[in-house]
């Protein structure tokens, strides 16, 4: 995916961002990005400031404080309304929703507990997405189990084998 592609819509939705390096990375080449995570660490300081972003300022990619649960549908309905700089402002018309839904791409680097939201929302509205899943959770995911010569195995690789059963056309 080249940044045309990138930037079309909302831009990219970087799910479980924490510190927003991926929104602060494709702010960086012109890419517009949205962060979605419950707990955003973006205002804190950094260890490695960017040029373009004083630690102490507001980031310059939307910042939403939500967690995404089963398909997103908790998300993609949301009605809240903001602006571009991801304030509150019930006077403008983009809703948390509408950006959601028209993203070019959602992503998600090592999002714990959101893996499987971002996987299933990006199915239920056909956008692409990328994942670099981490830990398994197995007590919060017990389906991230695999079998292999009869033993029951916890590990990241059996993330996605669900995930075919989920798509369409299995190819996630």
């Amino acid at each position: 995916y080249g940044h045309d592609f990138l930037s079309r819509g909302s831009g990219v939705l970087d799910v479980a961002g924490g510190c927003g390096e991926i929104s602060r990375t494709l702010h960086s080449f012109g890419i517009p990005s949205t962060l979605v995570d419950p707990n955003p660490r973006c205002y804190e300081h950094s260890k490695k400031p960017k040029r373009d972003w004083k630690p102490d300022s507001s980031p310059p990619f939307r910042v939403f404080p939500y967690a995404l649960y089963g398909d997103g549908a908790n998300f993609t309905s949301n009605a809240e309304k903001f602006d571009d700089n991801g304030e509150n402002n019930e006077g403008h018309s983009t809703t948390v929703g509408e950006i959601a839904q028209n993203a070019s791409m959602i992503c998600g680097l090592h999002p714990d507990q959101a893996t499987d939201p971002i996987v299933e929302m990006a199915l239920r509205l056909n956008i692409p997405f990328a994942i670099v899943p981490c830990c398994v959770m197995p007590s919060l995911f017990p389906h991230r189990r695999q079998k292999v010569k009869g033993i029951t195995k916890i590990n990241s690789s059996g993330n996605l084998n669900g995930f075919n059963d989920a798509s369409p056309d299995g190819s996630v």
